[in-house]
């Protein structure tokens, strides 16, 4: 149903252990930690309380002092979050929405393939690019009719016709977002740039509205009968020349960051961070309410009770340490953008002012 998520998912790295934490406005939020790999604070929406903040760190700022072109899209208004005063904030040369694309409006969420085509007119000459690409057309309701919650359902019915119509609309929205990605993939080849370009693909949370027996029924590639089992999101990073790996290791959105800064050799400070280069170091999810998740289990903090993934049991001396770790990140990323520390200390982030101190 979806040949070229399969391709880049098969034959790219996959990340089978990768989590999207919830937080109290999902999109936005996970959005805002996969540029910022910064703690969400838990009872206001984020990224709309901090839009003017001074993000010299955030992976759009790091790609742009390294010279590259920096754009964001997406096929939808600012009618839930201020990307255009938050993007412009994070180091992005330019945001387009809806009302700036030539996208037609449809009944419900609107056509990714028609973002990715427009999108790519707009980077496509840059000699180097950095391109934020916000989709929705995979976006519930699945419980309802709607444009792309029914456009491929004759083909769905000829390969899955026991399937109930709420998953039917799902992979008839999840057809026309890998329809745009095929789009892509080709734009890429016939622009002679494929083989110089990294695809980074990843979900801001699970399906909304599809119930946890059915999203566990229908997930062919993930175990979630663990607790926050609906939090694990494909992480795909595709180049037609990478050798094709699966990673086990445990790691979420926070991770993506550093990861892909140092992936770039980008010029960055982990101390910034709240996540960890997944190449390199022990990751752990971190939760609003300070539970969280590494390769060894799941541990909640208000019960004080750890679930091991093998097994084995883990010192109370780990335990304390992954805890001081997450309340540090939580606490440091916190006060930095409580304080917007980077403005402050803006010289952290030049390495011309570094060298002469």
């Amino acid at each position: 149903m979806t040949p070229n998520l399969y391709k880049i998912y098969s034959q790219g790295y996959s990340f089978e252990n990768h989590y999207t934490p919830r937080y109290s406005c999902t999109t936005g939020e996970s959005e805002y930690i996969a540029l910022t790999s910064l703690v969400p604070f838990n009872n206001i929406c984020t990224p709309n309380a901090y839009l003017r903040n001074n993000y010299e760190e955030s992976l759009p700022a790091l790609f742009k002092k390294a010279g590259y072109d920096c754009y964001s899209f997406h096929n939808w208004n600012d009618e839930f979050y201020d990307r255009n005063t938050l993007h412009l904030s994070m180091g992005f040369d330019q945001y387009r929405d809806i009302d700036a694309l030539d996208i037609d409006l449809i009944w419900g969420w609107q056509s990714d393939f028609e973002l990715i085509k427009q999108a790519f007119s707009y980077f496509k000459d840059s000699d180097k690019f950095f391109s934020f690409i916000i989709t929705s057309s995979m976006h519930w309701p699945y419980d309802e009719n709607s444009t792309l919650g029914t456009r491929y359902l004759e083909e769905i019915n000829a390969v899955h016709g026991d399937y109930p119509m709420e998953i039917k609309r799902y992979l008839s929205k999840s057809m026309e977002f890998d329809k745009g990605i095929g789009e892509l993939l080709k734009m890429l080849e016939e622009e002679g740039k494929a083989d110089n370009t990294v695809i980074c693909l990843f979900s801001d949370h699970h399906p909304f509205k599809l119930s946890t027996s059915t999203i566990e029924k229908y997930s062919l590639l993930r175990n979630r009968k663990e607790l926050y089992g609906n939090d694990l999101t494909p992480f795909i990073i595709y180049n037609p020349n990478l050798e094709p790996t699966v990673f086990s290791e445990v790691n979420s959105s926070f991770d993506q960051v550093p990861t892909i800064a140092n992936l770039f050799g980008l010029n960055y400070d982990s101390r910034l961070y709240a996540g960890s280069d997944i190449f390199n170091d022990d990751c752990a999810v971190i939760y609003p309410n300070a539970d969280w998740i590494t390769n060894e289990g799941i541990y909640q903090i208000s019960k004080n009770i750890f679930t091991s993934f093998n097994d084995e049991d883990v010192s109370d001396a780990y335990i304390s340490k992954i805890n001081n770790r997450v309340q540090n990140s939580i606490n440091v990323t916190q006060a930095m953008m409580k304080s917007d520390y980077l403005a402050k200390r803006s010289y952290l982030c030049d390495p011309k002012m570094l060298e002469n101190n």
